[in-house]
C-alpha cells in the first residue's frame, strides 16, 4: 500500500495526485482502474499521458453476474412451472454457461445482457488497454480485501485515519521502532 484516503471520490483522487505532485503524475504509464467514472476523469486530468486501462477482472465480474441473474431467473421459473429437475440442472451449469458469452450477448434481447453489452462497449479501448499492457488491478483488489479483514477483526474503527494506519503498520511496509525492543 502506497496511499489511503477517507472516501472513494473524485476530492480523494485529487489528494492523492496532489500529494504525488505534477512531476510524478506526469511519469505514469499506463493507469488500471475498474469502471468508476471519477477514476478516469481525474487520472485523465492529472495524468494525461497515462494510458488508462479498465481491470479485465471487473469486466468479468459484470458478465458473470449478469449471467448469474439470468440462470437464477430460470431456475426460478422452471420451479414455478414445475420443473424442478431442469431448475437444478440450470442450477450446475454456471461455469458451463461462462464460456462463449461475448457474440451471444450481443444478440441476445436479454436486458441484463443488453446492458452488459453496452457497457462492455463502452469501456471496449480501456479493456484493450488493459490486454496490450498486461495490466491488472489483483494486487490492488487484494490490498484492498485487507482493510476490509482488518474492520471486521476489530468489530470497526471510530474513524477512517485509525484504519489507515493500522493498514499503513500492515501493509504499508512500515516498521517503526516499539518500546522495549531491539
Amino acid at each position: 500500500m502506497v496511499w489511503a484516503g477517507k472516501d472513494r471520490t473524485a476530492a480523494t483522487l485529487r489528494q492523492f495526485f496532489d500529494d504525488l505532485g505534477p512531476d510524478r503524475a506526469a511519469a505514469l504509464t499506463p493507469v488500471s482502474a475498474d469502471g468508476a467514472e471519477f477514476i478516469h476523469t481525474v487520472v485523465t486530468e492529472r495524468a494525461p499521458r497515462a494510458v488508462l486501462c479498465l481491470d479485465a477482472f471487473h469486466v468479468v465480474a459484470w458478465a458473470t453476474k449478469a449471467l448469474d441473474a439470468l440462470r437464477r431467473a430460470l431456475a426460478t421459473q422452471l420451479r414455478r412451472t414445475g420443473h424442478p429437475d431442469q431448475a437444478t440442472t440450470i442450477k450446475h451449469t454456471r461455469w458451463a454457461l461462462l464460456a462463449g458469452w461475448i457474440s451471444w450477448v450481443r444478440r441476445s434481447r436479454i436486458p441484463a445482457f443488453a446492458r452488459l453489452a453496452t457497457t462492455i462497449t463502452r469501456f471496449r479501448d480501456l479493456i484493450l488497454n488493459a490486454v496490450e499492457h498486461g495490466l491488472s488491478n489483483a494486487r490492488s483488489e487484494a490490498t484492498n480485501t485487507h482493510p476490509r479483514l482488518l474492520t471486521r477483526r476489530a468489530h470497526g474503527y471510530h474513524s477512517p485515519d485509525a484504519l489507515i494506519a493500522m493498514a499503513d503498520l500492515t501493509r504499508g511496509g512500515l516498521c517503526p521502532p516499539l518500546p522495549g525492543r531491539s
